[in-house]
């Protein structure tokens, strides 16, 4: 199998030009070697390159995740003293007596309680708590439970009672709106439930900063971007800067060319998609990193095969091209000996071949050539009288006047019908011979089709019957000549003809409308299920290249001067079935819709 391989290569090689083959040979030994060896060093590198990158952004991700939960943690710790601390809880479930009871115990409250240490946890930005004791009066750290009835995280942690702490991110605009709230317009606060005694209720709000967080995920950017992401909402974004004044954008997913490392992290209970992104480094940053391999690979793979190449290629270029020149010559009669060095390689042996042959030519023309040019002319001038004899004979009114000679001879011996159908075929063969105009009226195309059908009814006798019908007002309609004719001779031909019994063909032509329609139906045995495909196909896309390529039968030829005619404005349809017939629809435009077509593609 090789060996035949090789053996077809190597005819197949005999017909390309030298030339040709040597850039043949700068594609097999060069130009290939350098595309692979490129190609996988550059995926060696780039993938190098791209697994240091993840490798760093896992990196920056750990750190990153580990900052967060510290900074949550120690805010959870505050807000967990806080929940848990006896005296505050004390504090918030007793009912003041008067002003004086209740400012004794708050300034006790603020030198002995969690309030004198809680700010020395830098996460934790402010502290608010929320009661329903309306002997407890606003301060900077106590408020009324209904301020906070209409903040956009009330329903959700306070509305709904939760005991456990969560975590919430929202937006509050303006900056600052109540006293209890952070300076940003977005915000992070742990909420959490302080135990109920009776109808007393109080809740805890923990601030943690959101400027210092979003400063630890800038920390970790470097080369890369970084998004925090939770419930589709997008919480950090180093991509467009510090967006602690701006509303919360959803997540859209990134460009599948970045290099992404995307883990989640809980906290709370709930998923924080933590997500890295970078560039994928360039082909030649990566390259440009191995310049020394990059030398060697263009040396050894460009350099010493082009160097060979062109000096081999001169050596055998330059001598095939003097040559080829000489024997150009030979067409005109010019023999000449190659004047050059002929060398002794084969090109040497074929230049000195070469030059025996054109002393051997020389002698040959003056005895040979000559006297055989000579008899030969003698030869061609013989034929062509011969043709044009021949021609003469076979003229169109030779033919005509002999089939009206027979007609006229059945008539006088009472052939009525055989006379009839010599007239007709003499109409017929009269008109397909002078085209003439390409036009005809569907009238005088409908008459055409009578006696061709006649011709095909006296051929097949009863086995062929048909009926034409065509409405008054269609007779005066312009189409191409034998645009019915050749559907109803492809119905003959292929659908009554090979049918034992014969058939019938039913030719309706009507308008409805500003559309005339044409039908053709037969009952022979219609078109297999693969050939009626091959002919949509081919009406599909119909074109004078497609005839000329040898797919010139009869629907296409009439099919693309209908096309063509009616500059596309037509419907063209066949349906068929085996041993039941084919029908043939056909839809034109009226004149007047033809004409403002034609006035539409003028004016353009």
């Amino acid at each position: 199998m090789v060996r035949k391989g090789i053996k077809w290569i190597s005819k197949a090689m005999d017909n390309v030009k030298i030339p040709h083959k040597l850039v043949i040979l700068f594609i097999c030994c060069v130009l290939i070697p350098i595309v692979t060896t490129n190609c996988a060093l550059y995926y060696i590198v780039s993938k190098k390159a791209e697994l240091e990158r993840i490798t760093e952004m896992k990196n920056a991700k750990q750190r990153l995740e580990y900052n967060i939960s510290v900074m949550i943690d120690a805010a959870t710790s505050v807000a967990n003293q806080f929940k848990e601390d006896q005296v505050l809880n004390n504090f918030l479930d007793t009912t003041y007596g008067d002003r004086m009871e209740y400012y004794t115990k708050y300034y006790k409250l603020m030198q002995d309680n969690v309030f004198s240490y809680y700010y020395q946890s830098e996460s934790v930005y402010k502290i608010s708590i929320f009661t329903n004791n309306t002997t407890i009066t606003r301060s900077s750290s106590f408020y009324p439970l209904s301020d906070v009835v209409e903040e956009p995280w009330y329903e959700e942690v306070v509305g709904k009672d939760k005991e456990e702490n969560s975590l919430q991110f929202y937006y509050s605009n303006p900056v600052i709106k109540n006293p209890y709230d952070a300076y940003t317009s977005r915000k992070i606060s742990i909420f959490s439930k302080f135990n109920d005694y009776g109808l007393i209720r109080k809740y805890l709000k923990v601030d943690i900063s959101y400027i210092d967080m979003e400063r630890l995920v800038f920390n970790e950017k470097s080369f890369q971007d970084i998004l925090i992401v939770c419930d589709g909402k997008i919480l950090f974004d180093t991509r467009n800067g510090r967006l602690e004044a701006k509303p919360f954008s959803r997540y859209e997913p990134m460009k599948s060319d970045l290099l992404q490392v995307e883990e989640p992290m809980r906290i709370f209970g709930q998923e924080w998609k933590v997500i890295l992104i970078a560039e994928k480094k360039p082909f030649f940053d990566n390259f440009l990193d191995n310049r020394v391999l990059l030398g060697l690979t263009i040396l050894i793979n460009l350099v010493i095969p082009c160097t060979a190449i062109k000096i081999i290629g001169k050596s055998l270029k330059d001598r095939i091209r003097i040559t080829e020149d000489y024997i150009k010559e030979l067409k005109d009669g010019k023999y000449q000996r190659i004047d050059c060095y002929e060398g002794k390689d084969e090109i040497g042996c074929l230049i000195h071949s070469y030059n025996m042959m054109v002393l051997r030519i020389q002698e040959l023309i003056e005895v040979v050539l000559k006297g055989n040019a000579e008899r030969q002319k003698l030869i061609i001038s013989k034929k062509e009288a011969e043709l044009q004899a021949l021609q003469s004979q076979v003229n169109p009114h030779f033919i005509f006047n002999t089939l009206e000679s027979i007609r006229m001879k059945s008539l006088l011996n009472g052939e009525e019908e055989t006379a009839n159908i010599i007239g007709t075929l003499a109409l017929h063969m009269r008109r397909t011979i002078g085209w003439g105009d390409d036009l005809t009226t569907v009238g005088e195309e409908i008459a055409f089709l009578k006696g061709y059908l006649e011709i095909q009814k006296y051929r097949f006798g009863d086995r062929m019957d048909y009926s034409i019908h065509v409405q008054e007002e269609c007779k005066a309609y312009h189409i191409p000549k034998f645009g019915i004719l050749t559907f109803v001779e492809n119905a003959c031909i292929h659908g009554i003809e090979k049918k034992s019994d014969g058939g019938r063909i039913d030719v309706i032509i009507m308008k409805e409308g500003v559309h005339y329609f044409i039908e053709i139906m037969d009952n022979g045995i219609g078109i297999e299920e693969n050939r009626l495909k091959q002919i949509e196909q081919l009406v599909q896309r119909a074109s004078i290249d497609t005839v000329r390529e040898g797919n010139n039968i009869g629907i296409l030829n009439s099919f693309l001067r209908l096309f063509l005619y009616f500059q596309g404005n037509v419907e063209f349809q066949i349906e068929s079935k085996q041993n039941e017939g084919t029908e043939v629809y056909i839809v034109l435009p009226c004149e007047e819709e033809k004409e403002e077509q034609n006035a539409v593609s003028n004016d353009c």
